[in-house]
This record gives C-alpha cells, sequence and structure tokens, in this order.
C-alpha cells in the first residue's frame, strides 16, 4: 500500500472532512510530507515518535503555507496536514520497527 493510500484510508475516520479535502489535495500534502521528511530522517528520529510528529508537522504547514498562501491555511487545511503527518509517522514508525 502507497503513503498515500494508507493516509486516505486513514482520514476514513473523518469522513466529512476528507470529503472536503478531496484524494487530489490529500495526495499533494502527502507528497509534500514525503519530500520533507527523508526515510533516513525518519528512521533516525525513530526513537521519540511525538518529536518526529511534531518536526514534521511544523516543516510541511510552513511549507504549505508558503506555496498556498496564508489565507488558504483554514482550519480544514491545518486539521488536514495534522492528521496526515500523523498517519505518515504511524506508518513509517510501525513500517520501521
Amino acid at each position: 500500500m502507497t503513503d498515500a493510500d494508507y493516509v486516505w484510508q486513514a482520514l476514513a475516520a473523518h469522513p466529512i472532512r476528507r470529503s472536503m479535502l478531496g484524494r487530489e489535495r490529500c495526495d499533494e500534502i502527502v507528497a509534500t510530507a514525503v519530500t520533507m521528511s527523508p526515510a533516513c530522517w525518519v528512521a533516525a528520529a525513530a526513537n521519540n515518535r511525538a518529536d518526529v510528529r511534531r518536526v514534521l508537522e511544523g516543516r510541511v504547514r510552513d511549507e504549505y503555507a508558503d506555496r498556498a498562501g496564508f489565507a488558504f491555511m483554514t482550519m480544514l487545511m491545518w486539521w488536514a496536514i495534522g492528521a496526515i503527518v500523523q498517519a505518515l509517522v504511524k506508518k513509517w514508525w510501525e513500517d520501521n520497527q
């Protein structure tokens, strides 16, 4: 299962938000997060999953805000980035244990 498929499935717990976000935007955020977090960095920092999530989430939010503009960073996007990063870190953590 790809990272994007895993995240999309994880977001199913929030069907209304997931529907509002859309698959294409979800995949874009996943791609941003994956690009900003090479597997070697995640593996090296995997001793503390909370720290990995916090740092990566901040980086993705900053990057996405730069690309999308501050006005676009709605509560939906704020939630989506947090949920997507959380799902990715969980997947990477499980894959590297």
